[in-house]
């Protein structure tokens, strides 16, 4: 039996992320199934024949903490995959940047991008975005893409193509778990979701590229209340 102590030490707040991502989980399975029931036999076999396009998604990610426990980060929001090079002539230079930061030194062609919103309850309203790889498997089955790129970190994902997009789990990748064993590691891997919508966005470019503005730009004025020069 659960200790009413323990039982009381759990908030809503604390409990929110995990309700959430259950919630959202279970829709989409319902969703699927029900997508499933309602087809014809050839409509039932294979995944979504096409892969480029635009999606919502939800991603869990795991941070380990100094005690050893584990927490949960939720976003969602919007991800593109092109089938050629992404073209960002449309985006303004400075703008631009911000999209290109952390991403440069990368060997693979960029075509694809976020937009994600981050749910976790003490952060409401922090939005990330960047442009990111992706590409399929031998067997065009599954896909793998990169999350939170910067110039010594990401968030791989692995992901298996679905009647309805795509589900897979994701892990980080940086400098600072090299010291966690295995089982640790485990620990920390997360889940992420997606649901096919269309084609490509474009416009999903520009939100991205102004969510990182903005972000820097409150960065700034937190170290630099007096102002700093932000190219507008």
């Amino acid at each position: 039996m659960v200790s009413t102590k323990v039982m009381r030490s759990l908030s809503v707040r604390d409990l929110l992320p995990c309700i959430l991502f259950a919630l959202i989980s279970l829709m989409c399975c319902l969703s699927c199934q029900s997508n499933t029931d309602s087809d014809t036999p050839e409509q039932q076999q294979g995944p979504i024949q096409e892969v480029a396009g635009t999606y919502e998604i939800l991603v869990s990610q795991v941070f380990s903490l100094a005690n050893g426990n584990t927490t949960n980060i939720l976003y969602q929001g919007k991800l593109v995959l092109e089938d050629h090079p992404s073209d960002l002539e449309t985006i303004p230079m400075y703008l631009r940047d911000y999209l290109l930061r952390g991403n440069r030194h990368l060997q693979a062609e960029l075509n694809g991008c976020y937009f994600l919103k981050e749910l976790r309850e003490d952060r409401r309203g922090v939005s990330t975005g960047s442009l990111t790889h992706w590409q399929t498997n031998s067997t065009a089955d599954s896909i793998r893409f990169q999350l939170f790129r910067t110039v010594d970190s990401s968030y791989n994902v692995m992901a298996q193509i679905t009647a309805e997009g795509f589900r897979g789990i994701g892990t980080r990748a940086d400098a600072s778990l090299a010291r966690l064993s295995q089982e640790a590691l485990a620990r920390l891997i997360g889940t992420v979701v997606g649901r096919r919508i269309g084609p490509p966005d474009q416009s999903i470019y520009q939100l991205a590229a102004e969510a990182e503005h903005e972000k820097m730009k409150n960065l700034f004025e937190r170290f630099w209340p007096e102002g700093f020069p932000l190219r507008e």
